[in-house]
């Protein structure tokens, strides 16, 4: 008489089987230690791009004096291509189970791929065809026994973290040092974070508030900084349609208009408006009044005798 076999029990998709091993508590260790060194190299390459990135606009800048405007459109552009990339990149920012199991068998080769299909049949089962549930858990068992005594440590190789934070370090103190050496670094910096700072700076000294007709009027200014390329004074009569009259500035000695620079109006007679034009930024009007001296037109005496003549 033939009996009929018994039918062996099928692991059903969706179902689960015992998870708690030590080597699935090491497969989310090491889940852990590999996504902190990929995220950390992501976040040094990141910061070392923006460095780079901002260098070059700072050492732009430093060339050619770009306007405000273009350096916040720059800064902005740097800045929205670096998030863009990290949205770009987002899927490589994670690493995960699977991540971990395929490196651990990529170091660990004696494993085969017991250890990612341990994995699958744990935590994925809707995932995985359907297997014999003695067959899952002696593959459990297994793997346990052999991941026993195997040391939990990232799997990814250090030198990536290790490279590009040295990279980052070493802008980072170039910067520094540059900033430290060079004043016009310093500046370079601050108008990259959008301050309102300039390479030239142009201090106009006040002007006398009158002046005797028919003296001379000397306009002084300091230029701190770069050289100016020109520099003048413009004067008209107060309250008048007059075209500017030009005089340019210079130094009593020297080529170059840095230091001290004057300009001197001779033969003032009027009540005049001095505009001093120098340096990357605008300077306020002043005016200065013309003291006009009384003139004796015509005078009268009257001579009366004492009153004991009388």
């Amino acid at each position: 008489m033939i009996q009929a076999a018994e039918p062996r029990p099928t692991f059903a998709a969706g179902s689960t089987v015992r998870s708690s091993g030590e080597h699935h508590r090491k497969l989310e260790r090491l889940q852990q230690l590999g996504g902190r060194r990929r995220q950390t190299t992501l976040l040094f390459g990141a910061a070392l791009v923006f460095v780079l990135l901002t260098a070059a606009l700072a050492a732009a800048d430093f060339v050619w004096e770009l306007p405000w405007l273009l350096r916040a459109a720059a800064l902005a552009s740097v800045v929205a291509s670096i998030v863009g990339g990290f949205v770009a990149l987002r899927r490589r920012l994670r690493f995960e189970a699977a991540d971990a199991a395929a490196k651990a068998e990529a170091t660990w080769p004696e494993l085969g791929q017991r250890l990612r299909t341990s994995h699958d049949y744990a935590l994925m089962p809707d995932r995985v065809a359907p297997a014999d549930p003695r067959l899952i858990e002696s593959l459990q068992d297994d793997t346990a026994e052999r991941m026993r005594d195997r040391k939990v440590e990232p799997l990814a190789p250090a030198w990536p973290v290790w490279a590009v934070g040295g990279a980052l370090a070493c802008a980072a103190i170039a910067w520094l040092a540059t900033l430290a050496a060079e004043p016009e670094w310093r500046t370079a910096t601050a108008r990259l974070a959008l301050l309102p700072v300039e390479y030239t700076t142009v201090d106009v000294k006040p002007l006398p508030e009158k002046i005797g007709m028919g003296e001379s009027l000397k306009v002084e200014a300091t230029v701190v900084g770069r050289p100016l390329d020109d520099a003048r004074v413009l004067y008209r009569p107060v309250d008048s349609d007059e075209a500017w009259s030009e005089l340019p500035m210079d130094l009593s000695d020297g080529d170059l208009l840095i230091g001290e620079v004057r300009a001197e109006i001779a033969d003032v007679r009027r009540d005049i408006e001095v505009l001093v034009e120098a340096g990357p930024r605008e300077h306020p009007p002043q005016m200065v009044v013309v003291r006009i001296p009384l003139e004796l037109v015509q005078w009268k005496a009257k001579v009366e005798p004492p009153a004991y003549t009388r």
